[in-house]
């Protein structure tokens, strides 16, 4: 026997005040259900590390799915959450590798371009101009003057400074009036004297590169521009003369300072020569030293028989690889700064 009550059809708040329910329908309302049943991992990581988070969503319940044009969902999954697996993400990139330690000895700095200048630094008498007999009659002439032997004379002055070779030959006598007295026998000499440029000079002189050579000379450069003016040489922008140094030919200063105004390191430069004051200054100057047009000079590295023979090699030299180690500017004034 049912104990059930039955479901009033009324509800009285009074007796003026009937309440009418309504009566249950047969179909209750459906209720959306979770299913707490989420797929669980083994203890620990699995290799490869943990696996790969899902997004979960519900399954439409059975009153979505009745609603016109939505998919019906296979049978028996209605209210069971659907696991959906996101779009694989990219790692992100590997961060680069440490840099490597500093050294802890310096590495050398490549060679600036003073370092990797090579110059050619050329005498002038006896080496560019044939001058040896103008230079004979002029110290003939200036014996006569002062009554000694002008063979001797000129053999001292060709090793000499004139102050010197005055100090030698004449010491009773001024030395600046016998320097006067000289130079003015040179000054008529370059005006009315004979002079002839060595064979292939000119040739070479006007193939060298601008600011790649100089003229060092123990005579005075208004004069090597009368001389080189009437033979046709061209005069480069460096002109290394007796009046810009203090010590002459066999010194090193003035091939040393012929360097230093071409912006080039000693040892990247070649000397040419013929006679032995003017090798022994290139030599101490630290610098290639080649001879030519007489007989070979004692400590020359190379000797040619002729200004002609020697081009083809001075060419060479000037396009050849620079003899420079580690950069020194840290020390010298460089031609960068």
């Amino acid at each position: 026997m049912s104990h059930q009550r039955p479901f009033p059809q009324s509800l009285s708040l009074g007796p003026h005040h009937p309440v009418n329910l309504p009566r249950p329908t047969s179909k209750p309302v459906a209720r959306q259900r979770y299913s707490n049943h989420l797929p669980e991992f083994p203890r620990g990581l699995p290799p490869g590390g943990p696996p790969t988070p899902t997004l979960v969503k519900a399954a439409p319940t059975a009153d979505a799915t009745n609603a016109p044009g939505s998919p019906t969902p296979p049978p028996g999954t209605a209210g069971i959450i659907e696991a959906v697996t996101p779009t694989a993400i990219p790692a992100p990139p590997l961060a680069p590798p440490p840099a490597p330690a500093p050294s802890l000895s310096p590495s050398p700095e490549p060679p600036c371009r003073r370092c990797a200048k090579r110059c050619v630094l050329f005498d002038v008498d006896g080496t560019l101009i044939d001058a040896l007999d103008n230079q004979r009659r002029v110290w003939a002439d200036w014996a006569v003057r002062y009554g000694v032997d002008p063979g001797e004379v000129y053999r001292v002055a060709l090793r000499t400074r004139p102050l010197e070779t005055f100090a030698i030959v004449a010491p009773a006598e001024d030395p600046q009036q016998c320097l006067a007295a000289l130079h003015a026998l040179e000054d008529e000499d370059v005006r009315s004297g004979e002079y002839t440029a060595f064979d292939g000079a000119a040739e070479l002189l006007r193939g060298l590169p601008a600011g790649a050579w100089a003229l060092v000379t123990s005579n005075y450069e208004h004069r090597v521009r009368g001389r080189f003016a009437r033979t046709g040489l061209p005069v480069p922008d460096v002109v290394v003369d007796a009046a810009g140094v203090a010590e002459g030919k066999p010194s090193p200063v003035p091939y040393l300072l012929a360097a230093a105004r071409l912006g080039a390191r000693p040892e990247n430069c070649l000397v040419i020569e013929d006679a032995p004051s003017g090798v022994q200054a290139g030599l101490r100057a630290g610098m290639t030293v080649w001879g030519v047009n007489t007989a070979a000079v004692d400590g020359v590295h190379r000797h040619f028989s002729s200004l002609r023979e020697a081009a083809p090699a001075i060419t060479a030299f000037l396009a050849g690889a620079p003899q420079s180690g580690p950069c020194r500017c840290a020390s010298l004034v460089c031609s960068d700064a």
